[in-house]
């Protein structure tokens, strides 16, 4: 049976955590898993010390109570509720932002047309080649691809707050047929 299996799982880190942790490579790590070397004195009295604390608070009854209380959840689905709402405000700024600039794009384009039709008109050579260049070039970075995408996100951010709303709503029912 292999140590670092065990040990690693009754910690709930990775190997190579354990080795940080620990203060050793994750090769001299792997050795002391694999039974072909014991690890330094500090870093076994370290494991030690840590396996006896995870597994005197796993057995405590505040951590148990903890745990189990159903206010934990709903404090977390609450807190998940205000983060949802927070992003979404922020996504609707950018999406403001966003159509100031596809706004900004059509009325170059626009601009651009209108001088080139002008200038065709009276047959004048100006710096509209670089204008037109530039219109086009903020034209191809397609504004409304990224439009799209934030209100793609819009929508999910709005189904999950749907569904975090739900889940307090049922929990809290849940909470006022107990009492």
């Amino acid at each position: 049976m292999k140590k670092e299996t065990t040990l690693t799982k009754l910690l709930g880190i990775t190997q190579q955590e354990a080795a940080m942790l620990l203060g050793v490579s994750t090769s001299q790590w792997s050795m002391y898993s694999s039974g072909k070397r014991d690890l330094p004195a500090p870093a076994m009295a370290l494991l030690a010390e840590m396996l006896a604390y995870v597994k005197s608070a796993e057995a405590s009854p505040k951590n148990k109570q903890a745990t189990d209380e159903p206010g934990a959840t709903q404090e977390y689905l609450e807190q998940r509720l205000r983060e949802n709402e927070y992003r979404q405000q922020q996504l609707v700024r950018k999406m403001e932002t966003t159509q100031r600039k596809q706004l900004a794009q059509s009325r170059k384009l626009l601009l651009s047309e209108f001088l080139e039709i002008r200038n065709a008109e009276k047959q004048v050579v100006t710096g509209h080649e670089v204008f037109k260049m530039k219109a086009t070039q903020t034209a191809q970075t397609n504004v409304s691809d990224l439009l799209a995408a934030q209100q793609h996100q819009k929508e999910l951010f709005e189904l999950e707050r749907k569904m975090l709303a739900s889940k307090l709503t049922t929990l809290r029912r849940g909470r006022g047929e107990q009492q």
